[in-house]
């Protein structure tokens, strides 16, 4: 499994299929920063851990130069709420200097009930 397309407000972008780095704007950072942060699967030297589509977010992440390895040290996680199949969503709590941060990834139907807001611009956009 690999990620082909990202989507953040207003930016539908195709992933190149070679393995080079990719040139990235702060909200696509951003949101592959919370998938490997919110993410269980490892995938070093060719070898991977965990879940399809989790390896396959945590291998975009290296293309963005996000690894787990360099994430986790910076943003040690403090919890986490495993996914379920109700719940459809995984959540992480980690600290981000001296606040706190929680990722969440999962269904989309999940996500828009518990969204309260959008990035946009680098600015977070209150939903009324």
């Amino acid at each position: 499994m690999t990620v082909v397309k990202l989507y953040t407000l207003d930016n539908l972008k195709e992933i190149p299929d070679e393995e080079s780095e990719i040139e990235a704007r702060d909200d696509e950072k951003e949101l592959v920063r919370s998938f490997v942060l919110c993410s269980d699967a490892t995938f070093e030297n060719g070898q991977s851990t965990g879940d399809p589509t989790e390896i396959a977010l945590v291998m975009l992440g290296d293309r963005y130069k996000l690894t787990p390895k360099d994430l986790n040290v910076q943003y040690k996680r403090l919890g986490e709420y495993p996914f379920d199949s109700e719940r459809k969503l995984m959540s992480t709590l980690n600290q981000e200097g001296n606040t706190y941060r929680v990722h969440t990834k999962g269904a989309l139907d999940g996500l828009l009930k518990i969204s309260t807001g959008v990035l946009a611009g680098g600015k977070v956009l209150q939903s009324h």
